[in-house]
């Protein structure tokens, strides 16, 4: 997907899918932060916020996980994040302003990604089934708004967390929780999974 005429960008409903672990840290900085992809960011590259437009999950936002202190490692699906840590998603709708939107065939190119990232960025997506043509991303840090709504995932379906950010703060806390989560490139008994 590239338009270069702004017009013709018509966007859908777009997801930032998250999990219980980071619901604190957001909550604390009030914003949705860019991160990188890879090892470490190149002094040129720009971290990214990603954004999926897949309406039921972004398999790549699942992270590799350990319940062992770093023994064993796995990545999970949606119903197994859902029991272990809590899955969620900010929802940004189709007309919600969010600066530097665009399309992952052009963010790529903004945040000067390293080509062989970009090219292990696509083929482990496919791998997981996902679809990088529902990829976007910006990197620009999102203020939390009423341009987001916070919708938890409840074993079933997708739907408005009552009491919003503060609330799943609260639900996460109360599990009491010590999980590992990881990016498989940045660990390196997780890789391949």
């Amino acid at each position: 997907f590239r338009s270069d005429n702004p017009a013709m960008r018509k966007r859908p409903a777009l997801f930032h899918y998250t999990f219980g672990p980071k619901l604190p840290l957001i909550e604390r900085s009030g914003r949705l932060i860019p991160t990188g992809f890879g090892l470490a960011l190149s002094s040129r590259e720009k971290p990214i916020l990603w954004w999926s437009a897949n309406t039921q999950f972004e398999t790549t936002a699942a992270k590799v996980m350990s319940m062992d202190a770093g023994k064993t490692f796995f990545r999970p699906n949606l119903p197994q994040l859902h029991e272990l840590i809590g899955a969620y998603r900010f929802q940004l709708s189709a007309s919600a302003p969010c600066p530097g939107l665009m399309p992952w065939t052009e963010i790529v190119r903004v945040a000067r990604m390293d080509a062989r990232e970009i090219t292990g960025l696509v083929a482990s997506g496919i791998k997981l089934g996902a679809k990088p043509v529902d990829w976007w991303g910006t990197c620009s840090p999102l203020e939390l708004s009423e341009h987001l709504t916070l919708e938890g995932w409840d074993g079933s379906s997708w739907s408005p967390v009552p009491g919003g950010l503060p609330a799943a703060v609260e639900a996460y806390d109360r599990m009491g929780l010590n999980i590992g989560q990881t990016t498989a490139s940045r660990t390196p008994e997780a890789r391949g999974l």
